[in-house]
């Protein structure tokens, strides 16, 4: 079950999202928001396919467009603790929060870019609201892009003081598995998962049927954490 929703975000601009809830009626584990890549939108494949599948584990899924997006601009610097998108992002969560009962979890998520917009979030900002966090999925973090590593970025990431999970493939350019695995070195509750042959959007060659079946294995190790840290959560 979708739900169309409007969103005030950075500079007041109003944004586009949707509210992906599970379709048993059974409780909702927890609440996602799942912000989009640099060049995508809510409505990006990847992003809508993420979004039902974890909507189908139980999970209700707010994914949004950054303001850049609806006027047709440029993102802006994750790391700049002033950047636009970093209010929208918060406007997401408050809108999930709200739609919630208080005792769900809410849990940060993103692709690529929107995944870094959330970091630096969770890494610098305190609150009520980012208090509820309990925890960072990523789906491909673009640590290492060829024009050089991002030592703002490790830090960050390192910073984040919740459990963590980054879905990456095993071929992304963007993001080496050995410089994401030497950023969260030592840094207890984060958990890289392997996506075998694919890219920094999980593609590989051999069709769209091949891209399908990693894009489900990127989303089915995500259930599996979400699943492990709601059990672990109830449990306290």
């Amino acid at each position: 079950m979708t739900q169309s929703l409007t969103l005030i975000g950075g500079r007041g601009r109003e944004l586009p999202a949707f509210l992906d809830r599970p379709r048993s009626r059974g409780a909702v584990r927890g609440g996602i928001v799942l912000a989009h890549g640099a060049g995508g939108t809510s409505r990006t494949p990847f992003i809508a396919r993420a979004a039902n599948g974890l909507a189908q584990a139980g999970w209700a899924v707010l994914r949004f467009d950054f303001g850049y997006g609806v006027v047709g601009g440029r993102p802006s610097r994750a790391d700049r603790a002033n950047a636009p998108e970093r209010v929208d992002y918060r406007a997401a969560l408050a809108a999930l929060a709200d739609a919630l009962p208080a005792s769900p979890p809410l849990v940060a998520a993103g692709k690529s870019y929107g995944g870094r917009v959330a970091t630096f979030l969770l890494a610098s900002g305190d609150g009520p609201l980012l208090a509820r966090v309990a925890g960072l999925l990523v789906f491909g973090y673009p640590i290492g892009p060829p024009s050089g590593p991002r030592p703002a970025d490790v830090e960050a990431l390192r910073a984040v003081g919740r459990p963590l999970l980054v879905v990456q493939g095993s071929r992304d350019s963007l993001g080496p598995l050995e410089t994401l695995q030497a950023a969260l070195a030592g840094v207890p509750e984060a958990r890289v998962a392997v996506v075998e042959g694919g890219d920094h959007s999980y593609r590989a060659a051999g069709g769209r049927d091949i891209v399908a079946r990693l894009e489900d294995r990127a989303i089915a190790a995500a259930v599996e954490w979400l699943d492990a840290m709601a059990d672990r959560l109830a449990a306290t």
